[in-house]
């Protein structure tokens, strides 16, 4: 024993040197394996809980459906507004504004061609309110994240003929009231593509009365209302 501790009392100081550099080394490569299997493990925890989302977002309609609930405080303001009956929007101008049912509608007013995608219609169709210049109230769009809203919506240019000959009909809007029972809650007559908010055409004063719903903040739509299911594809 005495021998031993004598031959460790004659380690050089460069010894010294070097047994505490391995040593700090040891005690780095270890800390750097903890972190790793750390950060690995939390990758792993990311995929799986990340995993029904994106099964989800690739082959339903739920997660669209997202903008009705968060328009929660917007259905409570739908259900305390009032609707005076000479502003409200009936269903038959609802439609004409539409080339064809499930078409998006046109422009029914001046509009500044300055691209400016989407602020300046958001100002007023991003959560409504009443216009006073046009003495209605204003459409809530469905889909306020998609801001280049003249891709699809266009100002009326001409009301003649876009072209001689022209006999294109639109098919017939879907019929309403097909619920199973008296008193059943009525089936979703149409698709639901960049309409997956149902309070922006449902709810609200600027809602068709015909179309209205008189429990807007009720914001779950499809826990009561299912699609209508067709055997066929397409059918006028």
């Amino acid at each position: 024993m005495r021998r031993a501790r004598r031959e460790g009392m004659g380690l050089t100081s460069s010894t010294r040197s070097r047994l505490v550099i391995i040593g700090l080394c040891v005690v780095l490569m270890g800390a750097a394996v903890v972190l790793v299997g750390e950060g690995v493990r939390e990758s792993r925890r990311t995929e799986v809980a990340t995993a029904p989302v994106a099964e989800a977002a690739r082959g339903s309609e739920l997660v669209g459906e997202v903008a009705a609930f968060r328009s929660g405080e917007l259905a409570q303001a739908f259900a305390a507004a009032p609707v005076p009956a000479r502003s409200t929007r009936p269903l038959r101008t609802y439609y004409t504004r539409r080339a064809f049912p499930g078409a998006p509608p046109f422009i029914p007013h001046p509009v500044e061609d300055d691209r400016d995608f989407g602020r300046a219609c958001l100002q007023c169709h991003e959560t409504g309110g009443y216009a006073p210049r046009f003495q209605a109230f204003t459409p809530v769009t469905p889909h306020p994240d998609l801001v280049n809203c003249r891709q699809c919506h266009e100002p009326v240019r001409t009301t003649a003929t876009f072209a001689a000959g022209n006999a294109f009909r639109p098919a017939a809007p879907p019929p309403l009231d097909q619920a199973a029972l008296p008193g059943a809650p009525p089936p979703v007559p149409h698709g639901l593509q960049l309409r997956e908010n149902c309070l922006a055409c449902h709810g609200g004063p600027a809602a068709p009365p015909e179309i209205r719903v008189d429990h807007p903040e009720r914001v779950n739509c499809r826990q009561c209302h299912v699609l209508v299911q067709s055997s066929t594809e397409w059918e006028r």
